[in-house]
C-alpha cells in the first residue's frame, strides 16, 4: 500500500475538512474583493440616488461654469463639465431642478472627491455635500421625489448630455 492508499484517521480528516472550509471562505473572499474591484459589487451607499440630467452652474477660482448633474443623493451628485477641477476644492454649486419640485434651484456647497471618468470632450466629478442637514434633507426630498416620478413611468429615460 502507498502512502495515497492508507485510511485518514479521524484527526486527519478533521484537519482535512478545517482546510477545505478556509480554502472555500478564502476563495469567497477573494472573488468578493475581485467584484469590487472590477466594480460589480453590491450596493455600499447608505443613501438613495437618481439619475437625472439637472443643468448646474458653479463658481471655481471666480469663474462662472456650466456643466450637468448626472447623478444625485442628499450626500453628494456627479457633475459633468468641460472645465478641470481640482480635487478637494470647494464649489458653490446652483442646480436647475425644475418646476415639478418646490424648490426649482438648490443653491448647495460641495467639495470635489474624486475624477469618476474622463472623455474627450468632458470630466465627471464626484462632489460631496459640505452644507448643513436642512440642505441634505432637501436634497434626500427631490432625490425621493424624483425616484417615485420615474417609478409612475413604464420606462426610465437615460440622461441626455448637453454640454456646449
Amino acid at each position: 500500500m502507498t502512502n495515497d492508499e492508507h485510511p485518514m484517521t479521524y484527526a486527519q480528516k478533521q484537519i482535512h475538512l478545517r482546510l477545505e472550509q478556509a480554502t472555500a471562505q478564502a476563495r469567497a473572499e477573494l472573488i468578493r474583493k475581485h467584484k469590487i474591484s472590477a466594480g460589480i459589487s453590491e450596493e455600499r451607499r447608505s443613501c438613495v440616488r437618481a439619475v437625472v440630467d439637472f443643468p448646474a452652474t458653479y463658481t471655481n477660482t471666480n469663474t462662472v461654469s456650466s456643466g450637468y448633474i448626472t447623478e444625485i443623493s442628499k450626500n453628494g451628485m456627479r457633475l459633468k463639465t468641460t472645465e478641470i477641477l481640482s480635487i478637494g476644492t470647494t464649489i458653490p454649486i446652483d442646480i436647475n431642478i425644475g418646476k415639478n419640485f418646490p424648490k426649482s434651484t438648490l443653491h448647495i456647497v460641495t467639495r470635489v472627491v474624486r475624477l469618476n471618468s474622463q472623455d474627450a470632450s468632458f470630466f465627471e466629478y464626484g462632489l460631496k455635500v459640505t452644507d448643513d442637514t436642512t440642505v441634505k434633507a432637501t436634497l434626500a426630498a427631490t432625490v425621493l421625489q424624483i425616484n417615485l416620478a420615474a417609478n409612475r413611468t413604464t420606462h426610465r429615460i437615460a440622461p441626455v448630455v448637453r454640454l456646449p
